[in-house]
């Protein structure tokens, strides 16, 4: 089975930047709730979500198996699911971020190791699955994903 030829997978490592705002932009619409906490702390989409989907969360201290699952949700629908990853990433960790400042705020995002305790208290594989099947994206939103990726094949 080829795998790092799919629409999916050559979206991640070969988008345009002007496509990449768009992804982000996007992003802000499906989570403004939690992005517009961040964009007043003075962070921007781009500084965490862009490492998040280069990686597929495999730079975040989160275990093998948690890893796993994002990655079949994400070759079997895309980015749109990487989307919902994202936005329970969010949503666990809101309370924290809301008593943070930018310079502690996106180090955690970010996943430093500073941060491993916090990540292993917050997003286990339980929480976040159980965050993530509550997570949902407007069809509007999916569709311009799905073009998105087209255009990037």
């Amino acid at each position: 089975m080829k795998v790092f030829g799919t629409p999916n997978t050559r979206t991640l490592t070969q988008v345009r930047s002007d496509d990449m705002r768009k992804y982000f932009d996007m992003f802000d619409t499906c989570a403004s709730v939690h992005t517009r906490t961040l964009q007043n702390m003075g962070i921007e989409t781009k500084m965490f979500l862009y490492p998040w989907l280069q990686t597929v969360f495999l730079k975040l201290p989160l275990d093998v198996s948690t890893v796993s699952r994002i990655w079949d949700g994400w070759l079997l629908d895309g980015t749109s699911y990487l989307f919902r990853v994202s936005i329970s990433i969010l949503k666990l960790f809101e309370s924290d971020l809301k008593n943070m400042e930018m310079e502690d705020a996106l180090p955690l995002l970010l996943g430093k190791h500073s941060t491993t305790k916090i990540w292993s208290d917050r997003v286990t594989e339980d929480t976040l699955f159980q965050t993530l099947s509550r997570v949902d994206i407007s069809n509007d939103v999916i569709i311009k994903l799905h073009e998105l990726e087209r255009r990037s094949v």
